[in-house]
């Protein structure tokens, strides 16, 4: 019998986020598997492929959870789980993914894109500050920021193009609460919700996501009905216009009862103090059954 194949890894500013969260797969498959860290296992899985019956690529950030190696798995013809390469590219472009959001009803936040190195003058910026910042691809809150002035803006756009070639997406600041919702094979799993320990003016950058014991955590709140519907028919519409498949986590900013969508999550963080893993084990499942649900 063929084996699973996990392919984690690359450089990146997440390829530790891509090697905690290959943990899970492996601490919890019951088939018999192998993983691969790219890009240096990379040649020796292409020359071996014929041995997998499917791939669990479990990539983070701006390397790889753009549609890369799905790309490469099709071109190999190799079946791997979760959507398709373009959904991948297209849910990492913000600005694109926010467009089409908007076109099938999903309130998104007021937003300005700028292309690498363009000018923005004073009279023409038509947003209120503050604002966030942040670049249009990737980079898992790397190079965001909260913005409070134009001065302030003209500085830090600068210093992002110093430091990485992106196109900057501008958006409003919403006061908010931030909710992210799981599914997995369609199935819409419990909503948990960001809760910010310290000011809660402040925004989720890198380190209060990702490095910080204390800056946030996450709950499962008792939701109002009308709240609870609006979250599941909007994941439910991100899950038909985005085409996702298999698994995927879609993060929303709700102010005064209105969920405004941010993003779709691809190829969610999945160790098991991570959102989707919470939310699966909060409908009385194990992580042995998520692990198998996706492999179907």
């Amino acid at each position: 019998m063929k084996k699973i194949a996990l392919l984690t890894g690359w450089p990146g500013f997440e390829r530790n986020v891509a090697l905690k969260s290959v943990k899970l797969f492996e601490k919890y498959i019951s088939r018999d598997y192998e993983t691969f860290v790219l890009p240096e296992d990379l040649d020796t899985f292409i020359s071996r492929r014929q041995e997998f019956e499917k791939v669990i690529p479990v990539f983070h950030g701006e390397y790889w959870e753009d549609g890369r190696i799905q790309a490469l798995l099709d071109i190999y013809n190799i079946p791997y789980v979760g959507s398709s390469y373009w959904v991948n590219a297209l849910c990492m472009n913000k600005k694109q993914a926010n467009a089409v959001a908007a076109h099938n009803w999903l309130v998104v936040p007021k937003e300005l894109c700028i292309s690498l190195n363009t000018q923005v003058s004073e009279d023409s910026f038509n947003l209120n500050f503050p604002v966030i910042v942040k670049p249009n691809t990737g980079w898992s809150s790397y190079y965001t920021y909260k913005i409070e002035s134009f001065l302030e803006l003209e500085v830090k756009i600068k210093y992002i193009w110093e430091n990485i070639s992106d196109d900057i997406l501008i958006q409003e600041y919403i006061l908010w609460d931030e909710y992210s919702v799981s599914v997995v094979n369609g199935e819409i799993l419990p909503a948990i919700m960001f809760v910010e320990k310290n000011n809660k003016e402040d925004f989720f950058d890198y380190e209060s996501k990702y490095e910080s014991e204390s800056g946030m955590r996450e709950t499962f709140p008792e939701i109002n009905s009308s709240l609870k519907e609006k979250l599941i028919t909007d994941t439910q519409t991100a899950v038909k216009v985005f085409d996702i498949k298999w698994y995927a986590r879609i993060d929303f900013i709700v102010k005064d009862t209105i969920p405004y969508f941010l993003e779709v999550n691809t190829i969610p963080w999945s160790t098991e103090v991570s959102i989707l893993p919470k939310a699966w084990k909060l409908t009385g499942r194990t992580l042995e059954e998520f692990v198998e649900e996706i492999l179907k």
